[in-house]
């Protein structure tokens, strides 16, 4: 296996005169290799970025140019690809479908973000709904998601296959309880379909009914490129209206290493999302063998029961208080084994691999779109 990828650097027509060099074309790209040693491996990749000055079709094709140019580059090594993956439709869809046609490759393509055609323009749509309909084999995440698909247009059927979720980085540890305090964890970002409003609605629901004795970690933040700037302020914005800020302990950024260690260290979790296309951070917590609190949100439905914690509607504060409550009090209880054992059975690495081999080897067997069961373990 490979792993390629672009980096995208979109370059003005000054800045590039301030740089005392030609900006490119549009629909061209001056292209750059990132040095190997830049790249955490394994697994092997090769990546590259392309700076352009380019939009719309023409910021694919400058696109399309770099990863034509690297699976080239590849092939000239004498390794050569049997199959494509692309992780989603918008970006890594429309270009890898055209380089399936181009090196006459069987791809497939798994569909993981949220799928809402209407906050695209209208030849990227065309496209994403091309890449779908060419794709040799299609995988959802979820059902919702692939519902959500359905909605936007999507015309053929697609396997069912939720995330990997690694059981052995994240290891079931027996829950250790803190009688001084019910420590709550959220992971999440300052965005109206996580609707933290309603986590910190729910802190406030809690204090006032007397239950102070609580310490809420919120991790996240609002910046998806430059990681330096992260910062907490959205969420301390919010725990001050609602006058929960002592409540509240503000993490913008845990590497990703030591993620295991924070949903150990939780009571319960929480996640208060209008929608989830998977839920990735509510199974990751299940994992570890802590009971989750979340709204019914789409992708988390699929792995909700009583066994492992408690789904509410959307944007109902009080819903998600009592819960909270209910578990602090030991009105609701748990077994951590249970709670994760509902999680390994389904997404673990062994589930996962079983899972996508069939749709890898079916992409190779038959090499063209076909209608495809769907999938649901």
């Amino acid at each position: 296996m490979r792993v390629l990828f672009g980096i995208n650097r979109p370059i003005g027509f000054r800045q590039a005169l301030r740089n005392f060099s030609l900006p490119p074309f549009p629909g061209h790209a001056r292209f750059r290799e990132v040095p190997p040693e830049d790249i955490r491996q394994p697994p092997p990749a090769v990546g590259f970025e392309y700076i352009h000055r380019s939009t719309g079709a023409d910021e694919f094709t400058a696109a399309i140019g770099g990863y034509r140019k690297m699976l080239v580059r590849l092939i000239e090594t004498g390794w050569k690809p049997d199959l494509l993956h692309a992780r989603n439709a918008e970006t890594a869809g429309i270009i890898t479908a055209c380089l399936a046609r181009e090196f006459a490759l069987p791809w497939v393509l798994s569909e993981h973000q949220v799928f809402v055609l209407s906050r695209y323009s209208e030849w990227r749509r065309q496209k994403m709904l091309e890449a779908i309909a060419e794709a040799t084999e299609v995988v959802a995440v979820s059902h919702h998601q692939l519902r959500c698909m359905f909605m936007h247009g999507v015309d053929r059927e697609a396997s069912v296959i939720g995330n990997m979720i690694d059981e052995d980085f994240f290891a079931y540890v027996p829950p250790q309880r803190d009688r001084s305090r019910f420590r709550i964890l959220t992971v999440t970002y300052p965005m109206p379909i996580k609707d933290c409003r309603t986590f910190f609605r729910a802190l406030a629901a809690m204090v006032q009914q007397g239950h102070s004795d609580i310490e809420a970690t919120v991790i996240g933040n609002d910046s998806f490129g430059d990681v330096s700037k992260a910062n907490s302020g959205a969420y301390e914005a919010l725990a001050k209206e609602y006058s929960v800020h002592q409540f509240c302990r503000f993490v913008p950024l845990v590497p990703r290493a030591e993620m295991p260690k924070v949903f150990s260290e939780c009571d319960v979790f929480v996640s208060t999302s209008i929608a989830e296309t998977f839920g990735i951070a509510v199974r990751e917590a299940m994992a570890v063998g802590r009971p989750v609190v979340c709204t019914a949100s789409g992708g988390v439905d699929e792995i909700m029961s009583p066994v492992n914690g408690v789904m509410v509607n959307i944007r109902d504060h009080e819903a998600v208080a009592d819960a909270l409550i209910g578990i602090k009090t030991d009105r609701l209880t748990f077994e951590p084994e249970k709670i994760r054992d509902s999680i390994v059975s389904r997404h673990s690495r062994h589930a996962f691999l079983d899972q996508m081999s069939v749709v890898f080897e079916r992409a190779l067997v038959f090499g063209r779109p076909r209608e495809t069961e769907i999938l649901s373990r």
